[in-house]
């Protein structure tokens, strides 16, 4: 189901860009991400998993610009394992680093590069409350909450 709402969009963003208005789609993306990892991790669950996000162009508000004209974003990080699924939705601000002096100097290196971060908010399938005794003895406690802030950061 996800597929097809990303063909339809896709669709949607070729057809937008043909008659001259600003297209629903402004990017889709895809990465891999290293299950329960980093330092707030209790690295009881692992795997490899795939995230898919899908970000929109704003619209033409006046208080939209005045936020900064930030992209809405949702996106879904599947775990095949039997591990915590992740759906999320919120919002993305973008810098470009191109501009006429990093262009030159590079030879155009700079011209498609950006730095962008996120806030939203995810829902995820993870345990709620664990084991007394596991998160006594091994951190194992659980997320507390069905829905959680989740921060992103990008580099391409």
């Amino acid at each position: 189901m996800f597929f097809l709402l990303l063909v339809f969009l896709s669709s949607g963003y070729v057809a937008g860009a043909e008659n001259g208005t600003v297209p629903l789609l402004r990017k889709t993306i895809f990465g891999l991400f290293i299950h329960d990892t980093g330092p707030t991790s209790d690295k009881h669950e692992g795997g490899v998993d795939p995230n898919w996000e899908i970000q929109l162009n704003g619209p033409d508000w006046k208080l939209w610009r005045w936020i900064g004209s930030p992209f809405p974003m949702v996106g879904l990080t599947p775990n095949f394992n039997g591990d915590t699924n992740v759906f999320y939705g919120g919002l993305t601000y973008e810098l470009s680093l191109s501009n006429r002096l990093t262009d030159e100097f590079t030879r155009n290196l700079t011209r498609n590069l950006f730095v962008a971060g996120g806030v939203s908010l995810a829902l995820h399938t993870g345990s709620l409350h664990k084991n007394k005794l596991d998160c006594e003895h091994h951190s194992d406690c659980g997320f507390g909450y069905r829905v959680l802030p989740r921060l992103s950061r990008e580099f391409g």
